[in-house]
């Protein structure tokens, strides 16, 4: 060993270790949270088509519209809830439900009222937050809440 000489790391040398972490997590960092709500995104469009057919087959079957209700649906598996027969853990038979066994949730928008349905003519024109899930009681079209009308998500405020 040479005399004087010290075997610890100098206060530049731990700055530059630091500083260079702090650019590769800022650089990070955006992708995950944006990597969160890409997922969330995904999630609500799945939702919204698996919806749209469940509504299809049922106009199909019955040869009318499901008797779908404003509501939260939060909690509610057993066919009473907004969704009415297309959330049912059970038919009439005891046999597993044909659509859905849980009410969707508008994972995007979030919050408590990501279960809740609204009637509406069409989708959203702009960020809100009073209802997860859009219905159209005339022709049978559901939305996504915080969706524009080409199946986008509205951008947050």
């Amino acid at each position: 060993m040479f005399p004087g000489k010290s075997r610890a790391f100098t206060l530049v040398e731990i700055l530059i270790v630091v500083i260079i972490l702090g650019i590769l997590a800022a650089i990070i960092m955006p992708s995950l949270a944006k990597a969160g709500e890409e997922a969330a995104i995904s999630a609500t469009y799945t939702d919204l088509q698996k919806l749209r057919r469940a509504v299809g087959v049922y106009r199909a079957r019955y040869g009318e519209l499901p008797p779908i209700t404003e509501g939260d649906a939060t909690g509610i598996d057993d066919g009473s809830g907004p969704w009415g027969p297309l959330v049912d853990v059970m038919d009439d038979e005891g046999k597993p439900g044909q659509f859905f066994k849980q009410a969707p949730v508008n994972s995007y928008m979030g919050g408590p009222n990501a279960r809740r349905v609204g009637f509406a003519s069409g989708p959203d024109i702009q960020w809100q937050e009073e209802v997860g899930w859009l219905y159209n009681p005339d022709n049978g079209e559901v939305y996504a809440g915080c969706f524009d009308a080409n199946d986008k998500p509205i951008p947050r405020p």
